[in-house]
């Protein structure tokens, strides 16, 4: 994998986080994205650039080479009795922990890029805390030599800034998943990119330079989806602008508090990944030397047993996958990041500017819309705690199921909207109440209403 940055943080997650003891390399895969920007850029340089790319396969259980070459030669001979053969290969399948593609393109540091990479996310549970984690997942496949193998999770790559910078990048995370939620086209980086630029910038397309949030903005738009925001950067430039009254600010500062956790947790709970804008800020004696931006992807999030966000995950291109977050803000949550663009990176600073939410069109009631009506039942309830979310008819009535609660048949049977926003009601830890929101109406219209007690 080289010794890039990102190749040592997946090498440190593969065996910390994820125990793997074992991998598979496949020298010689053609991978699709790489060979739709190999013909789109690559294929007309003059350099001598490789189409084929290397995959690596990790497993959790130890084997050797000579007992994965045995297992698979038994199985193509249909030794159907062999007991070896059965249980490597279902071990195999058990412990698969994902793949990391390696193209033939060296980057600015002469390390080979890293393509898509799909590998586990964090376990859900916590040793020894109540803790939770709820990552974004994509089922995802993979065939090694006639073997089937499974693994969800959300796709990663490194910037080719050949044909993509970070913000392509991010967009082509983002779609990975939103293709399987909503049905929207799948792109390689350079088809992105190329998709994006259609709003005119000054600069190049290619070499890519990176996008504008307009451009971002802009490839959502063209493959029929539409957006929400929210302008952290807008807002935190108001309360430092005298033109404002201080109760507009006051109010400010409250929406700030809890907006990024609460905001996460509604959108990534729908399986929606969200595209952040960050800068990233070095400082010498408390004066600005470098400001840049980046744009990264934001797929999960860990919650204490009081629901409350304690770090987000996210994919970050000049990091790696599920990179952990912690909150660095004195003020509200998540306005600053702690991560390793601080620790290892050097950078003073690391600040939110933009959450960017691609919705589907039919989801007409926005974010700002069902915040602002949670936040005001919030102030009206102090002594009870709230949470939001969006989901889908399919996904709600499969948790109704599970969950004890009177004329639950009838409430199974009623007919109820495709998308729909939920304001959870909790007394200390116990679920009480739920209030269902029509997403896909053009006002505020509060469909049903369950109770838990």
């Amino acid at each position: 994998m080289g010794y890039s940055p990102q190749a040592q943080y997946i090498i440190d997650y593969l065996i910390d986080t994820l125990i793997a003891k074992t991998c598979i390399i496949e020298n010689e895969y053609v991978d699709k994205d790489y060979l739709i920007d190999y013909s789109g850029f690559f294929a007309r340089s003059f350099e001598r650039i490789e189409r084929f790319t290397k995959r690596i396969h990790f497993f959790s259980n130890s084997f050797s080479q000579e007992d994965f070459e045995q297992s698979i030669s038994l199985f193509q001979n249909n030794i159907q009795d062999t007991k070896f053969e059965h249980d490597l290969i279902n071990d195999l399948k058990k412990s698969y922990l994902g793949y990391v593609v390696i193209k033939p393109v060296e980057y600015s540091m002469g390390q080979p890029l890293i393509g898509r990479t799909i590998l586990k996310p964090p376990s859900k549970s916590v040793n020894d805390s109540f803790d939770t984690r709820e990552c974004i997942i994509r089922k995802s496949n993979a065939n090694l030599y006639g073997i089937q193998l499974n693994v969800d999770a959300l796709p990663f790559q490194v910037q080719d800034s050949a044909v993509a910078a970070c913000a392509t990048v991010s967009l082509w995370m983002a779609n990975s998943k939103i293709n399987e939620l909503f049905g929207t086209q799948e792109f390689s980086p350079i088809e992105i990119t190329s998709r994006a630029t259609e709003f005119i910038e000054s600069g190049r397309n290619f070499p890519s330079t990176g996008l504008t949030v307009k451009q971002m903005v802009n490839f959502f738009k063209g493959i029929g989806l539409d957006y929400d925001t929210v302008n952290i950067d807008h807002l935190a430039k108001i309360l430092n602008d005298n033109n404002y009254s201080e109760n507009k600010k006051a109010l400010i500062e409250e929406y700030l508090k809890e907006v990024v956790p609460d905001a996460v947790k509604a959108i990534s709970r729908a399986g929606i990944p969200i595209v952040a804008s960050i800068s990233l800020i070095r400082k010498d004696h408390d004066l600005i030397e470098d400001h840049e931006h980046h744009a990264v992807v934001i797929c999960g999030f860990r919650q204490n047993e009081n629901g409350q966000v304690t770090k987000l995950y996210v994919h970050d291109d000049q990091i790696g996958p599920y990179c952990r977050v912690k909150d660095a803000s004195p003020t509200g949550k998540f306005l600053k990041w702690n991560n390793e663009w601080v620790t290892r990176e050097g950078y003073s600073e690391v600040t939110l500017d933009k959450l960017l939410i691609p919705i589907y069109p039919k989801i007409r009631i926005t974010f700002d819309i069902i915040y602002s009506y949670c936040r005001q039942l919030r102030s009206l309830n102090p002594g009870l705690n709230f949470d939001l979310y969006l989901t889908t008819v399919q996904d709600y009535k499969k948790m109704l199921l599970r969950l004890p609660f009177k004329d639950k048949v009838s409430k199974l049977k009623e007919s109820m909207p495709r998308f729909i926003w939920v304001i959870s009601v909790y007394k200390g830890e116990s679920l009480v109440r739920e209030w269902l929101i029509d997403a896909t109406s053009h006002h505020m219209r509060i469909f049903n209403e369950i109770d838990y007690t």
